[in-house]
């Protein structure tokens, strides 16, 4: 019938994985949280790499900004570029 199917409804938990499918909506507080990095690190490091650090640290904006700053992120974040947008993240 040509209709087109919408995002599945849920409880919106994340497979198996840690990350957010592009689909998912990134929330107010992640933008918050995301500007917050930003402020201290610089912008120059993409929201949607910030947001991958944020997901790996539990949402803890303390912690990302001292693992960009020491520059000891886990080897699967350290791979991804540091201009990584929202839409690719």
């Amino acid at each position: 019938d040509g209709a087109v199917a919408g995002p599945p409804s849920g409880g919106g938990r994340a497979s198996s994985s840690t990350a957010k499918a592009p689909s998912q909506e990134v929330t107010a507080s992640d933008m918050n949280k995301i500007r917050e990095v930003q402020d201290v690190v610089g912008d120059h490091f993409g929201k949607g790499f910030v947001l991958q650090c944020l997901i790996e640290y539990g949402s803890s904006v303390n912690a990302v900004v001292l693992a960009i700053l020491e520059e000891n992120l886990p080897p699967h974040l350290s791979v991804l570029p540091r201009d990584l947008s929202l839409a690719d993240a």
